[in-house]
């Protein structure tokens, strides 16, 4: 047994200083459930909103099948080329017949009349409507750094709505087609925020 003298000290080996963060856990999630039940809700319908406009884009130009024009029915409305180049004809000739269409819900093409190769028209703006969702997040993305997410976010979010309700009153193709850029702009900008919004919360989690 070693008896320290009185002029000595009894030094004892320090245990290493942890570093490692404390672990989170479900209490903490809990003590800020209402923080994170208006993000986590407000995020799921921005997410809602943006694959109903995808979606939309999606079905709004389903082309329909020409059976016929007025009281005439083509002999074969399977070959829909041939009964294209029917309608055609007849509304060449000054016909103001009215066309016989078979369809699974009423789309774009059918509201404005954009059938056989007017249908093409359809496709385009969906493809533009998806370039302006992409610009939509580049630049609500850029201005949410020097102007912060929250008013951009409410931005983007207010005009999308305004734009949704505004899409229905559309009286022709063209209208209906620059609403939709709109709405597609402002989706764009509120899916720059999605991501950012859960990394934030799970951050203060």
């Amino acid at each position: 047994m070693t008896v320290l003298k009185e002029s000595e000290e009894l030094i004892l080996p320090l245990s290493p200083i942890s570093t490692d963060e404390p672990k989170k856990c479900l209490e903490e999630f809990i003590g800020m459930r209402w923080y994170a039940l208006r993000v986590y809700t407000a995020s799921s319908l921005i997410i809602l909103s943006t694959v109903m406009v995808i979606v939309f884009m999606v079905y709004a130009g389903a082309t329909p099948v020409v059976l016929g024009c007025g009281t005439r029915m083509f002999s074969q409305p399977e070959d829909q080329k041939l009964a294209c180049k029917w309608l055609h004809e007849l509304r060449s000739n000054g016909s103001d017949c009215k066309p016989i269409l078979d369809y699974q819900f009423e789309s774009v093409n059918i509201q404005f009349d954009l059938i056989c190769n007017d249908a093409i028209t359809v496709k385009t703006s969906t493809s533009w409507q998806m370039f302006a969702i992409l610009i939509g997040a580049f630049v609500f993305g850029q201005l949410s750094d020097f102007y912060g997410r929250r008013k951009v976010m409410l931005v983007a979010l207010s005009g999308m709505m305004l734009g949704s309700l505004a899409v229905p009153c559309s009286k022709s193709f063209h209208v209906f087609f620059l609403l939709r850029l709109v709405v597609g702009f402002f989706a764009g900008g509120t899916s720059a925020f999605i991501y950012s919004l859960i990394f934030l919360t799970d951050e203060r989690v």
